[in-house]
């Protein structure tokens, strides 16, 4: 199912503080993260104009709307051009949108909603990189394991090890 993503209004509903960039730019990484786990295609729609171009990938189409034209509008174009839109899910909190997504029979998910969803995704794969992390416990019973042990002289070596230049 693709996602219509309501970018800069999800945007707004998650109280970002910084540049619109920055936070446009934050927003397409998490989702790439969700997508991976979703298998899902993402169109994700911006007022514009930008001060860079936003790439788009095979699964993440990145629409920026040009100077005069709201992103609303360029979403409610989308839902009025399908003829049956039950695979969409409208993720925005605007009401025009959403009323017209309900029409169209897509699915909808509040921004807010969408908020948590992303939110898990960030804190499972902040808990997979914690799973990988050396702990200082860890490294010093790594560290005991695999020390070289220092022997006083050959015969208290627990296995014989002949010197270049011995007999047989």
């Amino acid at each position: 199912m693709p996602y219509l993503i309501d970018g800069d209004n999800l945007l707004w509903a998650w109280d970002f503080e910084g540049e619109i960039e920055q936070g446009r730019s934050l927003l397409l990484r998490i989702l790439l993260k969700l997508q991976r786990k979703k298998r899902s295609k993402f169109i994700v729609f911006f007022d514009g104009p930008v001060k860079e171009s936003i790439p788009s990938t095979e699964n993440i189409r990145v629409i920026v709307s040009g100077t005069g034209v709201p992103a609303d509008e360029m979403i409610r174009e989308t839902l009025d051009s399908q003829h049956d839109c039950r695979s969409f899910i409208l993720v925005s909190s605007d009401r025009e949108l959403k009323s017209r997504a309900k029409i169209k029979r897509a699915r909808v998910i509040s921004s807010p909603e969408f908020i948590k969803i992303l939110q898990r995704v960030v804190k499972k794969q902040e808990r997979e990189i914690r799973e990988y992390e050396v702990t200082p416990l860890e490294m010093r019973l790594w560290e005991n394991l695999f020390r070289k042990r220092d022997f006083p002289d050959k015969k208290s070596r627990n296995f014989p090890i002949r010197e270049k230049n011995e007999k047989k």
